[in-house]
């Protein structure tokens, strides 16, 4: 594993300055995390970006523009925007060099381009995606304006100003995705039973990708129709996906009189595979490159397309509806260990204390102590530590087996004591 000085080392063989990057006069295009402007080097265009600081701590900040520049710099896909390196002679923090876009956004090019054919342009998304993936990148914000479109036309994906390496996942790292695109487990770690850093993963750029289509298929952001996040925010946590009777494409991209399905028509399927709200049932990248590849392939015939993609939809959502329901069987198993778990030990400490104190408070009192202490700590969320959790899960479900044994035991040596007693005494008399 490559240490700081490493990446250091790394990050200067990559340096620009000398005055070998010039700002050409041009207005500064302002985004959420950074600002853009245009400049030259080695007599191309070049885009400049100079990241915004949101962390207080500057070496903090510091650290986390060399560790971008040090993932961002050793990608090389077809798909993905290449870097050029990095100045600090014409701006005053640190700056990303890349080859500057004239086609702009992808959000742009399709409102300039009605009649861009969608589906190369989404699946050139998905394989870029794919790549990232392959080499353990999470994107952690994928949606249109991080999507670049090359002069040939091709998507490229950029701004891994939110990505992590998933080798190299920092506890203390926050996820800063916008709310329209992002997966519900972004929002809501702990809901699904995740930690922060569990819940910025594959499976949550896949959820991203299918927001991202729906942008491109609608030429609108997702939820176009909620005005406000915090609306979007509620939608979304209580379930609420797009729906496609409030979707149409632009204007001019209105479908004419045609048998031919459109492409929202073939993708709404597959984008609903990208919104199953539980991680592990969503498609991985790679099989979702292969159906957005044969859809590709089979446009010319949009109906076979359509049911080709209606039936893989039809075998994922029944896998998706077992692994759903063996999930919900789970907890309910789980939470009813728990209860006979903690039921358990009370009736234990109970029968000793009885015992022991006979019918005075103190009798009660501590096993109700005990059972409360037991209920909290079977609460605990021990999801770093889950082998820990199973493990005292298991072996406080082996003691209250041994007690339900011993009980039964008692309960049944006692009845037939009772029995044989009262026989032998009738015998007797």
């Amino acid at each position: 594993m490559r240490t700081d000085t490493d990446l250091w080392q790394f990050i200067e063989s990559l340096c620009l300055d000398g005055g070998r990057v010039k700002l050409t006069p041009s207005e500064p295009i302002h985004g959420g995390y950074a600002v853009v402007r245009k400049g030259e080097f080695n007599g191309r265009t070049v885009a400049i970006k100079t990241p915004k600081n949101i962390d207080d701590d500057a070496e903090k900040f510091s650290m986390r523009q060399a560790r971008e520049l040090g993932t961002w710099a050793r990608t090389s896909h077809t798909n993905v925007l290449p870097l050029l390196g990095y100045c600090r002679d014409s701006t005053p923090a640190m700056s990303f060099v890349s080859p500057w876009m004239s086609n702009g956004t992808a959000i742009e090019f399709v409102k300039k381009y009605h009649n861009t054919d969608i589906m190369p342009l989404v699946t050139g998304i998905a394989r870029g995606l794919e790549y990232l993936h392959s080499v353990n990148i999470v994107h952690g914000d994928l949606r249109c304006t991080n999507i670049l479109i090359s002069d040939e036309k091709e998507p490229l994906i950029c701004d891994f100003g939110l990505s992590r390496h998933t080798i190299e996942m920092s506890g203390s790292t926050r996820t800063h995705g916008s709310l329209r695109w992002r997966a519900p487990e972004m929002a809501w770690p702990k809901e699904f039973g995740l930690t922060v850093d569990d819940a910025h993963s594959l499976p949550a750029d896949v959820w991203s990708l299918g927001m991202t289509i729906l942008e491109i298929l609608t030429a609108e952001c997702p939820y176009h129709e909620l005005k406000t996040d915090h609306v979007v925010f509620d939608a979304i946590k209580s379930g609420c996906l797009p729906k496609k009777s409030t979707l149409e494409p632009p204007s001019s991209q209105q479908p004419r009189r045609t048998s031919k399905p459109q492409p929202l028509d073939i993708l709404w399927p597959f984008c609903l595979q990208c919104w199953v709200f539980c991680p592990e049932s969503r498609p991985s990248i790679r099989s979702s490159v292969q159906t957005l590849e044969k859809l590709t392939c089979t446009s010319t015939n949009g109906i076979a397309s359509l049911e080709l993609l209606v039936e893989d939809l039809g075998i994922h959502f029944d896998k998706f509806t077992n692994r759903q329901a063996s999930s919900m069987i789970a907890k309910k198993v789980k939470y009813l260990q728990q209860v006979s778990i903690t039921m358990g030990i009370v009736s234990a400490l109970l029968f000793l204390a009885t015992l022991k104190w006979g019918s005075r408070q103190m009798a009660f009192l501590y096993p109700l102590l005990a059972g409360s202490a037991t209920w909290l700590i079977l609460l605990v969320d021990y999801s770093r530590n889950r082998r820990f959790s199973q493990n005292l899960m298991n072996i406080a479900w082996e003691v209250v087996k041994a007690w339900a044994w011993f009980i039964g035991v008692e309960i049944i040596s006692r009845f037939t004591g009772g029995i044989l007693k009262r026989y032998l005494g009738t015998s007797m008399v």
